[in-house]
């Protein structure tokens, strides 16, 4: 098991981009990488197989496969009401912080006339029942 903490901090993207092609033809010896990256590119984004995606607070939203180009993440994180669809060309990392933040704030706005209490409730049947 390789674990690697950021890898590519401090990297321009072209450096952060070969570190991770390099992580990936570990994987496909048959190792199991674990990685955590902040907002990666486009390419570095469709270089994982699967993902777990951790929402402020540490709500679980994702937990599963990418699929071919973040398909099945993409498609996934569509099924929330009211998110727009990615479009053509843009970055799924990007793209899933503007969706994670308009599900976010729905989640305080029921907090506002709710209760904390049920909220809660609420927000963790958002992240997870999609």
């Amino acid at each position: 098991m390789f674990f690697l903490d950021e890898p590519t901090s401090g990297l321009d993207s072209r450096a952060a981009l070969i570190v991770m092609r390099e992580v990936k033809k570990v994987a496909n010896l048959g190792r199991t990488v674990i990685t955590t990256v902040h907002q990666p590119s486009k390419e570095i984004f469709n270089l994982f197989d699967d993902m777990l995606l951790l929402q402020r607070g540490g709500y679980q939203v994702y937990f599963g496969p990418c699929g071919v180009n973040g398909k099945t993440f993409v498609d996934y994180l569509q099924k929330i009401p009211n998110a727009h669809a990615l479009p053509d060309g843009m970055n799924p990392a990007s793209w899933m912080l503007d969706v994670l933040q308009f599900v976010e704030c729905i989640a305080v706005y029921v907090w506002l006339i709710c209760g904390e209490a049920i909220a809660r409730i609420i927000a963790i049947l958002m992240y997870t029942h999609m």
